[in-house]
């Protein structure tokens, strides 16, 4: 009010110079403000310019940020997670790699020891050969001059014969003795396969003793807990008894007779609703087992209730890794081995039945449907392969797809043992970025057209296919955290039953919350038949309180039988419900002891065909040793032959005694020299053997520390992808948030220059809102009133916006 009085009499006294605008309408101004009304003016122009700029950069920072990927950052830290793992496999490789080439190292330097040891083995029992060689020749030539008469001749003659049978005898013998080496050598490789196969026996056996102790315990408990019932009977039936005997004389009471007619009733009520116990106990069962079962009792809910033979068969698939095609053949793929075994596992053991993370999880079973929909939605979209109709769910394909999948889960490899059609992905949470996005893109490549990389994309596309199985892999291990696999059937129906109904994502999901209505609705019916078979014994329990009390009334001495009734009652049913417990505890032990059977039945089946090849190995060690044997004593025989020839020669030529005896000293030293050599080639093949065992073990792990490195630079690069986008995103959020600090600056600079002076005064200076407004300060700052302009309208109009000063620059800085 301060500003507009001073306005409104600097207007009447004409004392006005200089001049404002105001909406368009000239304002004059006290002289004394003008220049700082000028400064402030330019300021507030500043500041509002300086506070649209500010806005208009975090208007484009926010439509940058906008267009980043949010989750980059959350990918990001996933994949250095991959790498984490992917670096622990690396290490574990190369520390079972170092170990291994240290037994190999080992083994080599046994085989270098045994290889020296022959070495020098062999030079002297050249150096003996040498030598009886020599001693040989001297006899021989001592003997050829004394060789004149006719029997001297026939003995020398008789000597040569029986050496060369001794030197044909030997040969045999080294013959022999050589391949008996060479099936040691076999042996022993037999024995690390052996030795490998009895550990893994073993720790199955121990597994399934466990197990079968586990078993057993339950079966102890709950045969335990059936005794404890069968006592509770006898002793209500004993109560009972006694019951009836201090009772009986009031039975002709007619209050007894009233409540003994309601409890007669009661226990009526109680046998009949036993029964439905029964058979919602039964009913119970079967849906617990279907639900520990996981997608398998699915499908054998769906065979029985809603007729789809195909899913009967996706059962028998699951359960027993056996099922028969649509043209009779029946196909077991229990047994199934390929190239990955030996380091991934038997194709079917992969499986294990609504285990944590695995394809035959009901939640991974619904997981699939939305990524049936996204395949469909791409198929009948695609400019490509247009005119592309939806792919139905067929019961078989999906549990093929789960088997196949699971079997996967730990390798980059197809296991496509049920189902040949098959796309697998690792690592994305939409895989068709990779099978249809990626390999769109590369098939529309010029040329355009069918080229390597696009398989995929191309079987997604194919217009043969009508039917379709999916699943979804996350159990741990799964490689890059979870595992996606789709596979095809043609519309002619390869391997799905032409007779078997196929269905639309729609329905099957209405099929799942159907089976999950059905387990839910076991445990409910079975829920309400105890709580009913609880109401009717309680009903039971009050009749006969009724009745005792009826009794009581009449006689007092059957009041202590009823309560020993009562409580013997109270006994039974605690027994009862114990004997349930236990009883389901039995049978999921018995679960688990037959699948820890099977599996140590399968590593024993094995170890029997290792030591079946391994006793193989044995027998031909063995016929080679005979073999060996025999020609030995060949040797033996012809020495001895050679030795009675030559003892003859010596009877007939004494004088050359000395020398047939250094040559039968020479000849004694080659022969032990001989077996030396043999025995050293003998332990120079079992340490070969063993070196060559040892380096099959340095090749696995060398493969096994490949195979790790692959998927360590494969987690690397896919890391290493996220890094520019993860980075591109932080940077724009962070320029959001710059340009967030901006504005709230430029407001509050703003606002600090348009703030009121004084209470009920405003200081803000208005700046200029059309070019007159400036040509009005060019005209030399002249008074409305020389202008001509009525003084009072004039005031009034100043008045009326003095008034409203602080209204209209709380609604400038709101625009601003």
């Amino acid at each position: 009010m301060k500003m507009t009085k001073r306005l409104a009499v600097a207007i009447t006294s004409g004392m006005l110079i200089g001049g404002l605008t105001f909406g368009g309408i000239a304002v004059a101004a006290p002289a004394e403000s003008a220049p700082d009304t000028d400064a402030k003016t330019a300021e507030v122009v500043q500041l509002e310019n300086d506070l649209a700029q500010a806005q208009e950069a975090l208007k484009q920072a926010e439509e940058e940020l906008a267009a980043q990927d949010a989750e980059v950052p959350a990918k990001l830290a996933a994949a250095q997670e991959d790498v984490d793992a992917a670096q622990a496999a690396v290490q574990a490789a190369e520390e079972a790699l170092a170990n291994t080439k240290s037994t190999l190292d080992e083994a080599t330097e046994k085989q270098a020891a045994a290889q020296k040891d022959l070495d020098s083995k062999t030079a002297a029992a050249e150096k003996a050969t040498s030598e009886r060689d020599a001693a040989k020749k001297a006899y021989d030539d001592a003997l050829a001059e004394r060789a004149s008469d006719e029997q001297i001749a026939a003995l020398k003659s008789d000597v040569d014969a029986k050496q060369e049978a001794l030197a044909s005898a030997k040969k045999n013998a080294e013959d022999a003795k050589a391949k008996a080496d060479n099936a040691k050598k076999d042996a022993a490789a037999a024995q690390v396969a052996v030795d490998d196969a009895q550990a893994k026996a073993d720790a199955a056996k121990k597994t399934a003793d466990e197990a079968a102790a586990k078993q057993q315990e339950a079966e102890n408990q709950r045969d335990d807990a059936q005794q404890a019932v069968t006592q509770a009977e006898g002793a209500l039936q004993a109560a009972k008894g006694r019951l009836d005997e201090a009772c009986g004389p009031v039975e002709n009471d007619p209050a007894v007779k009233v409540a003994q007619q309601k409890l007669d009733e009661a226990h009526d009520r109680v046998a009949e609703v036993v029964k439905t116990v029964d058979t919602a106990q039964k009913n119970a069962k079967q849906a617990l087992n279907d639900e520990q079962q996981g997608t398998a009792g699915f499908f054998r809910w769906l065979g029985a209730e809603k007729n789809d033979p195909d899913a009967t068969r996706a059962y028998e698939l699951l359960t027993r890794g056996i099922y028969t095609d649509t043209r009779g053949n029946s196909h077991d793929v229990t047994s199934v081995t390929d190239q990955y075994t030996d380091e991934h596992g038997a194709f079917f053991a992969k499986t294990d039945l609504n285990g944590t993370g695995d394809a035959t999880t009901l939640k991974n079973l619904k997981a699939t449907l939305p990524h049936i929909d996204r395949g469909n939605e791409l198929r009948r979209n695609d400019d490509i392969f247009t005119g592309r109709t939806d792919l139905k769910i067929n019961s078989l394909l999906m549990a093929g797809s789960q088997l196949q999948t699971n079997a996967s889960n730990s390798l980059i490899g197809h296991r496509a043992e049920v189902i040949k059609a098959e796309n697998l992905a690792w690592g994305h949470s939409d895989p068709y970025n990779g099978w249809y996005t990626k390999e769109k893109n590369l098939y529309k490549q010029e040329p355009i057209g069918h080229k390597s990389g696009t398989g995929h994309y191309k079987n997604l596309m194919n217009d043969t296919y009508g039917f379709t199985g999916f699943a979804v892999v996350d159990k741990p291990g799964t490689l890059h955290g979870i595992a996606h696999g789709q596979v095809f059937d043609y519309n002619f129906h390869f391997y799905t039953d032409p007779e078997a109904p196929s269905y639309t994502t729609a329905e099957y999901s209405e099929l799942i919350s159907e089976f999950e209505k059905y387990l839910d609705n076991s445990k409910k019916e079975l829920h309400d038949a105890q709580n009913a078979e609880n109401e009717a014994v309680s009903n039971v329990e009050q009749a006969y309180e009724a009745l005792q009390d009826a009794k009581a009334a009449a006689n007092a001495a059957c009041v202590n039988a009823a309560e020993q009734r009562a409580q013997a009652e109270e006994n039974l049913d605690a027994a009862n419900k114990t004997l349930n417990e236990l009883t389901a505890q039995a049978e999921a032990a018995k679960q688990a002891a037959k699948d820890a059977s099977q599996k140590s039945d399968d590593a024993q089946k094995a170890l029997e065909a290792a030591q079946a090849d391994k006793a193989e190995k044995d027998a031909a060690v063995t016929a080679a040793e005979e073999e060996a044997e025999k020609a030995n004593n060949a040797v033996d025989a012809a020495q001895s032959a050679l030795e009675e020839a030559q003892a003859a020669l010596a009877a007939a030529t004494t004088e050359l005694n000395d020398l047939r005896e250094k040559a039968e000293a020479t000849q004694k030293k080659a022969d032990e020299a001989a077996d030396a050599v043999a025995d050293a080639k003998t332990a120079l093949a079992e340490a070969e053997g063993a070196a060559e065992a040892a380096a099959r073990a340095v090749k696995d792990a060398e493969e096994a520390l490949q195979a790790a490195t692959e998927a360590l630079e494969a987690a690397e690069a896919a890391r290493d992808e996220l890094v520019a986008p993860a980075q591109a995103y932080e940077d724009a959020l962070a320029k959001v948030k710059e340009s967030k600090e901006a504005v709230r600056k430029a407001q509050a600079a703003l606002d600090a220059a348009t703030a009121p002076s004084e209470p009920g005064e405003s200081g803000s200076v208005l700046k200029p809102k059309n070019p007159k407004d400036s040509a009005n300060k060019a005209n030399g700052g002249k008074s409305l009133a020389s202008t001509g302009t009525a003084t009072t309208s004039l005031a009034l109009t100043v008045l009326a916006l003095a008034a409203a000063g602080t209204a209209m620059v709380r609604v400038r800085r709101m625009k601003g």
